[in-house]
């Protein structure tokens, strides 16, 4: 292995299934199915420690950036569906 290449072989995430964070990781992962120009973005941000140690600080600053971005897309279309359920 080349000095400072770094490849993670697994990541596991267990959450209970009625949690508010499991419903968050879900929409998230649906959002980036539906718009690859997002997940572009993510995966630019993300290849980078993957491959190498000591980016971690800037690597969680532009990955929280993206994911802020991304977190209030969804939530202004979760606030749009409901406004348009309510009937007046």
């Amino acid at each position: 292995m080349e000095a400072g290449l770094y490849l993670q072989k697994h990541h596991l995430y267990v959450c209970p299934e009625d949690s508010l964070e499991l419903k968050r990781h879900l929409a998230f992962r649906d959002y980036l199915r539906l718009h690859p120009e997002d997940v572009n973005e993510y995966s630019k941000v993300k290849i980078i420690p993957l491959f190498y140690k000591g980016t971690s600080s800037k690597f969680i600053k532009e990955k929280s950036v993206i994911r802020e971005d991304i977190s209030r897309q969804i939530s202004e279309k979760i606030m749009i569906t409901i406004l348009h359920s309510i009937k007046r």
